[in-house]
């Protein structure tokens, strides 16, 4: 079982929280509707939706940030993830995308989900 895998377990159980916003949850809809997703994990469109609309009713929800400050060199279009991991006071912004790898923000640790679980294990 892989770190996401188990980090979504952690989340069904209450211990740990999501904070989403309408553009995040429209980018994790899509990346799980694409084929090369979705046929690794075996998921049909019903479960992609299905897991959506739960992220939507149980995570922390927040506006999309507005006009997010350039922190994300690579992508421009992530930074809006840094913006709001930020404004709702998140410990963590936890993610796998390579092109935060050089990312430092003051205030927010970034982490892949494989390191918060050691983290976890260690507390």
């Amino acid at each position: 079982m892989g770190a996401t895998t188990k980090l979504l377990d952690l989340w069904q159980e209450g211990a740990v929280e999501f904070v989403v916003c309408p553009r995040l949850l429209d980018e994790v809809g899509r990346t799980l509707l694409d084929a090369r997703v979705s046929v690794k994990y075996g998921l049909d469109e019903a479960d992609i939706t299905e897991f959506v609309e739960r992220l939507r009713e149980e995570g922390v929800g927040f506006d999309d940030p507005v006009d997010p400050p350039r922190v994300v060199p690579s992508d421009p279009n992530d930074d809006y993830l840094v913006a709001l991991a930020l404004a709702s006071g998140a410990e963590s912004l936890i993610t796998r995308d390579q092109h935060f790898d050089d990312v430092s923000v003051r205030g927010l640790r970034i982490i892949s989900p494989g390191r918060l679980l050691r983290r976890f294990r260690e507390s």
